[in-house]
């Protein structure tokens, strides 16, 4: 037995102790196998079109701040252009 997660095994008592669940090692079929991989593709790419929707919302989010600092500057309302410059570098940074 073996854990998914990240212990490599399983305790003694049957549970992973580091997180994930336990799982025996199976032999597939090549057909199973073939069926898993497939299973695996598409969901990898909904994975990336998910993730490439979070990305333009952190972008849109972005833009919104940017104008709204530009907005805040053109007032004169300093320690809200401070709090906008932060929450966008904070988006920025989290965004990589």
């Amino acid at each position: 037995m073996r854990c998914k997660g990240g212990s490599p095994y399983c305790g003694a008592d049957g549970y992973c102790h580091a997180g994930g669940t336990c799982f025996a090692d199976q032999e597939l079929t090549r057909e199973q196998a073939i069926l898993e991989v497939d299973r695996l593709a598409q969901e990898l790419h909904n994975s990336k079109i998910e993730n490439d929707k979070l990305r333009n919302a952190a972008s849109q989010l972005v833009n919104q701040l940017e104008l709204a600092k530009e907005q805040n500057l053109k007032n004169g309302n300093d320690q809200r252009v401070f709090a906008l410059k932060f929450c966008i570098h904070e988006i920025k940074k989290a965004m990589g």
